[in-house]
């Protein structure tokens, strides 16, 4: 139960300080945070690891799920928070071609 809090969860963290105007856009943007969410902490993790976690004898879920929930947690903050306090403005312009003679 907790690996589904873990992965399911720190998306919607992301989500609430947007208005949204139909569940379409809602649907969207979480199967976006969650893919982005997930996605970086399983490389932050990956990178951090120190040894490789024996399975059978020193691997416990419920410590692995809280630091998981951790990390992914920041990220779903720091997320919401870059999102809302940087504006990306991209424009696209036709240049007309000047006449050759």
């Amino acid at each position: 139960m907790i690996e589904f809090i873990c992965l399911f969860m720190p998306a919607f963290i992301s989500l609430n300080n947007k208005s949204y105007k139909n569940k379409f856009d809602i649907i969207l943007d979480y199967v976006i945070y969650n893919l982005f969410i997930n996605i970086i902490t399983m490389i932050l993790i990956c990178l951090y690891k120190r040894e490789i976690v024996d399975v059978f004898s020193n691997f416990n879920v419920m410590q692995f799920c809280i630091k998981y929930l951790i990390i992914s947690i920041i990220m779903a903050i720091s997320i919401s928070f870059v999102e809302k306090n940087i504006h990306l403005k991209i424009e696209i312009r036709k240049v007309k071609n000047a006449k050759s003679k």
